[in-house]
């Protein structure tokens, strides 16, 4: 899951192939698009230069919809260089970092690399589903994970109905301390993610009066000065809460199987939810939400 493609942005043919393109990257799919060069969308906008004005009205609206299509690419070994062509960069870039999965080029190609038309439309060709997958339950991939939810939304909640920073004997739960630290640190290194709402169950019994009334301080604490600085966190509690464990904002969703807990060698499933999945999500914690907040706790 989460896989980066370097797409050239003149592969698109016509509208069919990027209604195909939008629809089939994002966090809803669990594969994105490298922001490769940083004008990517805007060279993928001049394609349709030649559009009827009809199409190019849809191709405004898939943008518009599906702008969590794209991630940047950021590091050592990425650098395009306009002396070259887009396909010549994509697979520099490929050879100097380890986070490109393809190169989807345009047809035909000199290199005889796969192209956008056959990974589209080609039933011989394997596209393996992308929206889940097992990780090892550890601080770093709890935020390489979760990063793209991060990279496109202002506000982020988790959901989880067993989730305390103590345990009900008041020590501190170092495990899940550990993965919200995590995740609070990719959400203030996003960028984009300026808030984090906990939706904690009061039915839990790590949650009592006491350990509560440490929340606060515990998120603070646990927060470096870097994150703090970037970062709102709020906590609502909920007299009731449903089984599953969830990361998600209006633009998208990951299901945790096993929750938020660093385990050592252990591993959790982790799949990008549909629409099916996210909207009574949103129904239930973010509409009620967004109408009150109640029992907040600001780290600023």
């Amino acid at each position: 899951m989460n896989e980066l493609y370097a797409i050239d942005p003149s592969a698109p043919e016509d509208i069919k192939d990027l209604v195909a393109l939008f629809n089939g990257f994002g966090l809803r799919n669990g594969r994105f698009v490298a922001e490769f060069p940083d004008a990517w969308l805007e060279m993928l906008s001049k394609r349709t230069d030649s559009f009827t004005e009809l199409d190019k009205a849809r191709f405004s609206r898939l943008r518009a919809l599906h702008a969590d299509i794209v991630l940047p690419v950021r590091g050592d070994g990425v650098q395009y260089r306009q002396s070259k062509t887009w396909l010549e960069n994509a697979l520099s870039l490929k050879t100097n970092t380890r986070f490109l999965k393809e190169v989807l080029a345009v047809d035909p190609n000199p290199f005889n690399i796969l192209t956008l038309n056959n990974y589209l439309w080609d039933t011989g060709t394997k596209v393996d589903s992308h929206r889940g997958g097992h990780i090892m339950m550890t601080s770093d991939q709890y935020a390489r994970v979760a990063s793209p939810l991060f990279a496109h939304s202002t506000e982020v909640h988790l959901a989880d109905p067993y989730f305390a920073l103590r345990k009900e004997t008041g020590y501190l739960d170092r495990q899940r301390c550990d993965a919200l630290a995590a995740l609070m640190g990719a959400a203030a290194a996003s960028g984009r993610c300026e808030i984090l709402v906990l939706h904690l169950n009061t039915a839990n019994k790590a949650l009592n009066t006491a350990n509560k009334a440490h929340l606060k301080e515990d998120i603070t604490e646990m927060a470096p000065p870097n994150v703090r600085s970037r970062l709102k966190v709020l906590v609502r509690y909920h007299e009731r809460m449903s089984h599953g464990r969830y990361l998600f904002s209006h633009k998208g969703g990951l299901q945790f199987d096993h929750g938020f807990v660093v385990m050592n060698g252990k591993k959790n499933h982790v799949h990008w939810m549909g629409d099916a999945e996210l909207e009574p999500l949103i129904k239930t914690y973010l509409d009620d939400f967004a109408a009150t907040r109640r029992g907040e706790a600001n780290i600023q």
